[in-house]
């Protein structure tokens, strides 16, 4: 009898042990980051709502001599000589002016100065590189400086820093649309306008963004940084990307070189704030490049494969469809889709890891 009691007692504490570690493991499954949501992320009044992270987009353009090449169509800008260099200001115009407000933009060119313009472009404008690049590379030929490997190389002169998006701050900062369309305007007044004149410095240009966009960045002459947008109050969902625009393949370092720099980009990132983000490079091939060139660029950015494009209509099209690519309406999936830290926000049912969790009220899942 004793036996049997003292075997009872071995099943009772066994079936506790049991419980209790069934309960750990139960409570140690962490609930959806939804639960730890605003509030605010539960009314069905979208005026209420955090405000999505917009996407960043940072425009490396060609600004190469072989951008005066002739394109056979004309733009819509109505913008002469009928050149490439025409056709991409056109459509730059057209897209931030589409675009303002849902993403925000940055520009850079290559490294090379414009100077001593009339208004009417490109009158009387001179060209000229920088003294970097002539002290590191020995020539002057647009590619920018290079002090050690190509990992050193900077190709890249930002002309209009991407905006920054700081939703934690109100009022929210000033556009930086009419400094972007100043370089798009027609107008070399202040010899502010794209232009074509140099080499093609593919690596070193994204090399400068990876440089940008992880801290600062200065111009080879040190007349100017500028910071990050990127701070520790950013949402890790943010999307960052470089839209990489070219006419030609790599002039001033290798091919082999521009890819890895897309790489570091993407597979690497930048870590600001403690976040890392993935940075993805979009090449659109401006009726020169190889493609399989400028393919193998896109695929180490993280983004497959490059875009063709032959006049103004065409560039405008692949710039807004990678743009409105970055640009997401909120799904239910049980997911934050437009960044704005709220998940599935405006549907009734909320679409949870539980089946039955879709035939209760989005709240009373999230408490569970």
């Amino acid at each position: 009898m004793a036996d049997q009691k003292e075997r009872v007692v071995r099943l009772l504490k066994r079936g506790a042990g049991l419980a209790l570690i069934g309960w750990a493991a139960l409570t140690a499954v962490p609930k959806p980051a939804a639960a730890q949501e605003p509030a605010s992320c539960l009314s069905p009044d979208p005026s209420v709502w955090p405000k999505p992270s917009r996407p960043y987009f940072m425009l490396a353009l060609d600004t190469s001599g072989s951008m005066t090449s002739a394109v056979p169509a004309a733009n819509s800008c109505g913008y002469t000589p009928n050149d490439r260099n025409a056709h991409s200001r056109c459509a730059m115009k057209n897209t931030v002016q589409a675009f303002a407000g849902e993403a925000n933009f940055g520009l850079s060119t290559f490294a090379v100065l414009q100077n001593n313009c009339s208004a009417g472009c490109y009158t009387n404008c001179q060209y000229f590189c920088f003294q970097a690049e002539i002290n590191t590379r020995g020539v002057c030929t647009g590619c920018g400086p290079r002090p050690g490997n190509a990992t050193t190389s900077a190709g890249a002169m930002i002309r209009v820093p991407l905006l920054q998006d700081n939703h934690w701050t109100t009022p929210p900062p000033a556009t930086n649309v009419s400094q972007l369309l100043a370089w798009a305007d027609n107008s070399c007044t202040s010899n502010v306008e794209l232009f074509a004149m140099g080499n093609t410095p593919l690596n070193g240009i994204l090399r400068d963004m990876k440089r940008y966009l992880q801290g600062t960045w200065t111009a080879p002459d040190s007349s100017v940084s500028f910071s990050t947008p990127l701070t520790a109050n950013d949402r890790p969902c943010r999307s960052v990307n470089v839209i990489l625009q070219t006419d030609g393949d790599e002039t001033c370092d290798t091919q082999a070189d521009a890819v890895a720099a897309a790489q570091d980009l993407f597979v690497n990132g930048v870590t600001v704030g403690g976040t890392n983000f993935k940075v993805r490079t979009h090449v659109i091939n401006f009726a020169g490049g190889t493609k399989a060139n400028t393919d193998a660029i896109a695929s180490a950015g993280g983004t497959t494969t490059s875009y063709l494009a032959n006049n103004e209509a065409e560039l405008s099209s692949a710039l807004a469809n990678i743009i409105s690519g970055a640009i997401k309406p909120e799904v239910c999936d049980n997911t934050d889709n437009n960044c704005n830290g709220c998940t599935d926000e405006g549907y009734s049912h909320y679409c949870n890891r539980r089946t039955d969790c879709c035939t209760l009220a989005r709240a009373t899942c999230l408490s569970q």
